[in-house]
Formats: structure tokens, C-alpha cells, sequence
């Protein structure tokens, strides 16, 4: 099976659900013998280094493809606009060699991993690791984005952690 999986942010930043992304690409690839592409934006870090180069893994069964031109992490504007970059690579690695399944960890831009689904017919899981405004229910259009995009469009699987 060849997965299409997303994240925001691979190295240098090392959170929780970079950890969760890990554990599940080294279960499918050992356990199930997997090909996993694992789409990420290319980075600027703090201390000016630049993540922008792809890497190869777990005996070729598992690539990191960084995406765009490398982005601050922490600029809004330019994690928005990487959904772009994200998603022509996306269907064009998928020219190469089908995927099976997208495997999503990025909710905010799950309309257009949807979008890239139906288009290539190809399943889509979302994982949802957290969300500060659906979990306080506090009323705002940030609330009403989210649970548009979290409870209103059907994907084929939604994993979630938040209540």
C-alpha cells in the first residue's frame, strides 16, 4: 500500500504529534509493509537553518518530501498559503506512482486534501491531534471554521483526540 501522509512541520520541531506520526509511518512500513511519502512544509527555523531537502528512510519505504520554499513555522500567512504547495506535489508524485490513501494530520487545510481526494479518487483519513476551539466551545468564527471542517465534510475516516 502507498500512503500520502501530511504534517504541518517535521525536524527540527519535535512535538507530540510528530512523535504519533513517526510511531504510525514505522508500524505500516514493519507490520505492513507500507511506502509512505510523507508531506511537510520546507522550513526557515529560528537559528536560520533552512529544512528543505527531501529524505529517505526505513530502507526506501519511507520519504520526506518538504514542500514550497522554506517558511518561517510560526507565520500564519504562509502556512496558509503552503496548502499549494502541499497539494501540487501531492498530485504530482501521485502521476508517478498511485496512492492507495491520504493519510492527513493537518485539519486546517482539510477542505483541500478532501478536494485532492475526490479528485484523484483516493480515500482520506483525518487525524485531528487537537483543537483549542471546538474543545472550549467558545463561539467565534474560528469555532465555525472548525466545526465546518471537522464535523460537516465526510472523509472516509475521522480520528480525533478532542472531545
Amino acid at each position: 500500500m502507498k500512503i500520502a501522509m501530511i504534517i504541518d512541520a517535521w525536524d527540527p520541531i519535535v512535538w507530540g504529534w510528530q512523535v504519533h506520526v513517526r510511531n504510525i509511518c514505522e508500524k505500516l512500513i514493519k507490520n505492513h509493509n507500507c511506502e509512505i511519502d510523507l508531506f511537510v512544509r520546507a522550513l526557515k527555523w529560528e537559528d536560520s537553518k533552512i529544512y528543505n531537502k527531501d529524505e529517505i528512510l526505513l530502507d526506501w519505504k519511507f520519504r520526506i518530501i518538504r514542500c514550497g520554499r522554506p517558511k518561517d513555522f510560526f507565520n500564519f500567512l504562509e502556512r496558509i498559503l503552503s496548502i499549494f504547495s502541499i497539494t501540487f506535489k501531492i498530485i504530482k508524485e501521485n502521476k508517478k506512482q498511485k496512492y492507495d490513501l491520504i493519510h492527513a494530520h493537518v485539519y486546517l487545510w482539510a477542505v483541500s486534501w478532501k478536494l485532492a481526494s475526490i479528485f484523484l479518487s483516493i480515500p482520506i483519513i483525518l487525524t485531528c491531534h487537537w483543537t483549542q476551539v471546538l474543545d472550549k466551545w467558545k463561539k467565534s468564527l474560528e469555532y465555525f471554521i472548525e466545526k465546518l471542517i471537522l464535523t460537516k465534510i465526510k472523509y472516509n475516516t475521522l480520528i480525533t483526540v478532542g472531545s
